[in-house]
């Protein structure tokens, strides 16, 4: 993954601990549909963004973000 993008586990995190969000939303989604070093780290990825992305956004923002 990109070092300038955190893993949506801290962006939970953050949210969870009330402190501000780690990363703009949309870098998050930039990150579903990047190029990962291997299947597992995508998969792994994607798996945890989709379990917690509700603590951060709804799910109309994801998918208007992933279309555009």
């Amino acid at each position: 993954m990109a070092s300038d993008i955190p893993d949506p586990r801290q962006v939970f995190q953050a949210q969870h601990n009330s402190i501000e969000r780690l990363a703009p939303f949309e870098s998050l989604i930039k990150q579903l549909i990047a190029d990962f070093s291997s299947p597992r780290e995508a998969n792994e990825y994607w798996d945890t963004f989709f379990a917690t992305y509700t603590a951060f956004a709804t799910a109309g923002e994801v998918l208007q973000s992933l279309v555009r």
